[in-house]
């Protein structure tokens, strides 16, 4: 969580920061308080079909690992 602060503004800033970033390593994130405190559903918008993975009410299997995202 915290990706961005919270407007949603931010998001070009950090999927270019995200781009340099080998390949190989999964992105995963989880919406925080800064991103539900703006406009959690363009800063959701804005990283669906991105590099960074968003986990909203939702899991990602990584090798044995399940990771999880829960929002209220």
């Amino acid at each position: 969580g915290d990706l961005i602060d919270d407007d949603p503004a931010f998001v070009p800033k950090l999927l270019a920061g995200a781009a340099h970033l080998p390949a190989g390593i999964p992105l995963l994130a989880v919406p925080g308080n800064h991103e539900i405190y703006g406009d959690p559903d363009a800063v959701i918008k804005s990283l669906r079909g991105s590099r960074i993975r968003l986990l909203v009410n939702e899991g990602f299997l990584l090798r044995s690992l399940w990771i999880t995202g829960i929002s209220t």
